[in-house]
Protein backbone atom coordinates (compact mmCIF):
# COMPACT_ATOMS: atom_id res chain seq x y z
CA UNK A 1 0.00 0.00 0.00
CA UNK A 2 1.58 3.90 -0.80
CA UNK A 3 2.01 6.27 1.25
CA UNK A 4 -0.92 7.72 -0.35
CA UNK A 5 -3.21 5.08 0.30
CA UNK A 6 -2.72 4.84 3.80
CA UNK A 7 -2.94 8.52 4.24
CA UNK A 8 -6.34 8.83 2.43
CA UNK A 9 -7.61 5.75 4.46
CA UNK A 10 -6.56 7.59 7.32
CA UNK A 11 -8.13 10.51 6.85
CA UNK A 12 -11.30 9.01 5.58
CA UNK A 13 -12.03 7.71 8.71
CA UNK A 14 -10.96 10.66 11.01
CA UNK A 15 -13.49 12.46 8.85
CA UNK A 16 -15.94 9.84 10.00
CA UNK A 17 -15.46 9.88 13.77
CA UNK A 18 -15.44 13.52 13.51
CA UNK A 19 -18.41 13.47 11.80
CA UNK A 20 -20.09 10.39 14.39
CA UNK A 21 -18.62 13.40 17.41
CA UNK A 22 -20.26 16.58 15.83
CA UNK A 23 -23.52 14.97 15.46
CA UNK A 24 -23.54 13.38 19.35
CA UNK A 25 -22.36 17.22 20.40
CA UNK A 26 -25.40 18.71 18.15
CA UNK A 27 -27.70 15.99 19.63
CA UNK A 28 -26.84 16.60 23.23
CA UNK A 29 -27.22 20.43 22.48
CA UNK A 30 -30.66 19.98 21.58
CA UNK A 31 -31.79 17.99 24.39
CA UNK A 32 -30.62 20.35 26.43
CA UNK A 33 -32.07 23.05 24.84
CA UNK A 34 -35.59 21.19 24.66
CA UNK A 35 -35.23 20.60 28.40
CA UNK A 36 -34.49 23.98 29.06
CA UNK A 37 -37.48 25.51 26.91
CA UNK A 38 -39.72 22.60 28.40
CA UNK A 39 -38.74 23.44 32.03
CA UNK A 40 -39.55 26.93 31.41
CA UNK A 41 -42.88 25.93 31.10
CA UNK A 42 -43.25 24.44 34.23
Amino acid sequence: MRASQVLQKCLCDSLEAMHALREAVLLCCGQVLVDTWIGGFR
